[in-house]
């Protein structure tokens, strides 16, 4: 099989549990209905991907690699800067879109596929930061940063920490019509989401980092982007629509 093909229907599977999993859930497609949408047979699927949970981490590593062009994430910025933006601009487009926002919450729950495309989307946006040493094991200051990174969203999408509005979340995270967090439950959600951006910066710094100016000048540059407008730039990029 020539390399075009084996491109092509790896993207056609790719596709196939995109539509699957924002319109049923991750949790409610088997393998089995992912070759099916897809046309292929399902043992062909494992020759792209060793599994359901690879497929999402496949998905998100490639729907934040658009995220860092569509935001001209560039050398010319200083890298800490770059991960500041496209950190708020990830979690704003959890607020805006309710579908990014539930695979999200899948994937956070798959610790290894989580792992996987967090260290390549961080090596993309602090590349002086992605050398592993010579076991190839996680660097500490990234073992920090991913770990409360998981804390706190998985605190937020579970309600385990009491702050969230736990009827709210779980209606956001199993309602499939379109759907929008109330102004308070965002507003906590950025709590989160800023608390969690300026304990990064202190680390990759070592504590001489001031996160609220980051923060400051990344939502300048933000403000000026139409996060809105990603989701459709995604889509029509990975040709998922």
């Amino acid at each position: 099989m020539g390399r075009k093909v084996k491109t092509e229907n790896r993207d056609t599977f790719l596709r196939a549990a995109y539509k699957l999993f924002i319109n049923l859930g991750y949790e409610n497609v088997p393998t089995t209905m992912i070759a099916k949408e897809a046309g292929i047979h399902h043992a062909s699927m494992f020759r792209y991907f060793a599994s359901k949970e690879d497929i999402l981490s496949f998905l998100f590593e490639s729907i934040e690699k658009k995220m860092i062009t569509y935001l001209n994430l560039s050398s010319n910025r200083e890298p800490l800067q770059n991960y500041v933006i496209f950190s708020i601009m990830k979690y704003e487009f959890s607020l805006l879109n309710p579908d990014y926002f539930r695979l999200r919450a899948s994937l956070i729950k798959k610790t290894d596929a989580f792992i996987k495309m967090f260290l390549t989307t961080l090596s993309i946006l602090i590349p002086e930061n992605s050398d592993a040493d010579a076991t190839n094991q996680m660097p500490l200051d990234w073992f920090y940063i991913l770990g409360g990174t998981l804390l706190l969203q998985y605190e937020f999408i579970t309600n385990y920490s009491g702050i969230a509005v736990s009827a709210e979340t779980k209606n956001f995270l199993t309602n499939y019509d379109s759907c929008n967090f109330s102004e308070d439950s965002a507003d906590k959600f950025r709590t989160y989401m800023y608390h969690s951006i300026r304990r990064n910066v202190q680390i990759f710094t070592n504590g001489s980092g001031d996160g609220d100016e980051y923060i400051a000048c990344a939502n300048k540059e933000l403000a000026q982007i139409d996060i809105v407008g990603f989701r459709d730039y995604y889509e029509r990029e990975l040709n998922l629509v």
